[in-house]
């Protein structure tokens, strides 16, 4: 496979299996949808059989988060959708420490409401 400049893709053997674009972002960016959605259509022209989905871990708070929706959609000069996305979208400080306990020392990083605990309970 190909290298793509995504944070992260990986291949989920379940039935049926799938591509998983994961999109790791901290701070706001004009961009970021259409990039996803380059990424996208990147490891699509490689993989034209296989399913792909697409996922965002925002890895806290910032200006403009609640306007990522899991839909993009661009309009044409016509006013018709153009361009479609639908992506999953992760907030990482609104998911329970639990999560995060249960994925070992590797997750714990990213558990916003860990660092706020005692240490004997991460």
């Amino acid at each position: 496979m190909e290298t793509h400049p995504a944070d992260t893709l990986l291949r989920v053997q379940t039935t049926p299996p799938y591509l998983l674009i994961l999109d790791f972002q901290g701070n706001h960016d004009a961009s970021l949808l259409a990039r996803l959605q380059l990424y996208r259509a990147l490891v699509r022209r490689e993989n034209p059989k296989i399913a792909i989905v697409c996922a965002l871990i925002l890895l806290r708070s910032f200006t403009g988060h609640r306007e990522l929706t899991g839909l993009y959609e661009e309009r044409g000069l016509d006013g018709e959708t153009d361009t479609f996305l639908r992506y999953k979208v992760i907030r990482v400080w609104e998911l329970p420490p639990e999560v995060f306990l249960k994925g070992g020392l590797a997750t714990l990083p990213l558990c916003h409401k860990c660092v706020k605990m005692s240490c004997r309970m991460c």
